[in-house]
């Protein structure tokens, strides 16, 4: 769980599981998300540790993901929750493939310029 001490000390843990219960007898988050989050804090050490880190912050991101859906369904409604962030996500890949084929549309547009500078010496 080291990545987890970058963002929260350790003496704040228990004040966390707090507010969560606090958070999920108030109606702002579902039991499922309490008990993942639950579940992330008991065995984080345990279980996280074995994991590479791209599968850690994966899941931190699913869990977050998890957290902001219960918050917009307490303020607007289960459906409209769903559609934001299922909004949310479709837009975070599109973003996440426009940075991965960036450098395959910088080469090409090198090769097109190539071709149009050559095309203009000969003609």
């Amino acid at each position: 769980m080291r990545f987890l001490g970058w963002f929260i000390p350790p003496e704040l843990l228990p004040w966390l599981g707090l507010g969560l219960l606090v958070a999920w007898l108030a109606g702002l988050v579902s039991f499922r998300t309490l008990l993942a989050l639950g579940l992330l804090l008991l065995l984080g050490p345990i279980v996280l540790e074995a994991l590479p880190t791209w599968a850690q912050y994966g899941l931190v991101l699913l869990i977050g993901l998890a957290f902001l859906r219960d918050l917009l369904a307490f303020f607007l409604s289960d459906r409209a929750a769903d559609h934001a962030v299922g909004e949310f996500v479709g837009y975070l890949l599109k973003v996440l493939f426009a940075a991965f084929l960036l450098p395959f549309r910088a080469a090409a547009r090198i090769v097109r310029l190539g071709f149009r500078l050559i095309e203009e010496r000969l003609l």
